[in-house]
């Protein structure tokens, strides 16, 4: 009872003993899939949400346990769980984003994080989320428009930068690209600028005349 009593304090209204069992199981869970083991974790957040099936957070880390395991479809059903519990849950719309995004389901996976932006719009990774569908299905000025977008919000983030000199090298324009670069080492992030020049050298040398440009290498290569 003295157990009970406490998680009642912190969760603010009295538990029925399924409901106390089933955040035993959500927090056995949160301690198994911090060290690993996903199939154990899976396990544990399924019989939380099985106990308490309005338990938004164990939907939530149930979906991620099957992202992680690249059970998409699953983990797709469980964050929409979650939001049908929680409507506003921002985690869960990018989560849901991720595993559309993963299943190629690019134009859904945009819908998630413009929603996901709605409710938290100065969220970094949101904005960089939502450039990477933009740039997948080959939307470039709404990719920078995102990406920009992310660098307003926080400028010391250099995420945003690498991408953006993606973006500009897919356009063909090196000298954006080579920009970026120089901002990522005056940002003093050397590695995202190495990357990015690694980037720029492969994809930027020079053509013979008349040469095809359709040989030319792609930065996915």
């Amino acid at each position: 009872m003295l157990r009970k009593k406490i998680l009642e304090t912190f969760v603010g209204r009295e538990l029925d003993d399924s409901a106390f069992r089933s955040r035993t199981h959500y927090q056995i869970g949160i301690k198994l899939s911090g060290k690993g083991l996903l199939d154990l974790a899976r396990a544990e957040f399924s019989k939380a949400t099985k106990l308490d099936s309005d338990f938004a957070e164990a939907h939530l880390e149930l979906g991620s346990t099957y992202l992680n395991l690249g059970r998409l479809d699953e983990a797709i059903q469980a964050y929409k769980q979650a939001l049908r519990i929680r409507p506003e849950y921002v985690e869960a719309y990018c989560n849901l984003g991720l595993a559309y995004d993963r299943s190629g389901n690019f134009i859904k996976a945009l819908g998630m994080y413009t929603k996901a932006i709605r409710y938290s719009p100065r969220d970094v990774d949101l904005y960089i989320n939502l450039g990477l569908a933009y740039f997948n299905i080959g939307n470039y000025s709404e990719a920078i428009r995102a990406y920009e977008r992310a660098t307003e919000i926080c400028p010391h983030d250099g995420r945003a930068r690498y991408y953006l000199g993606l973006v500009h090298l897919d356009l063909e324009d090196k000298e954006s690209a080579m920009a970026e670069h120089k901002e990522l080492k005056r940002l003093g992030d050397d590695d995202l600028a190495s990357l990015l020049l690694d980037e720029i050298q492969r994809q930027t040398w020079r053509l013979p005349p008349g040469t095809n440009r359709e040989l030319k290498t792609r930065a996915s290569d």
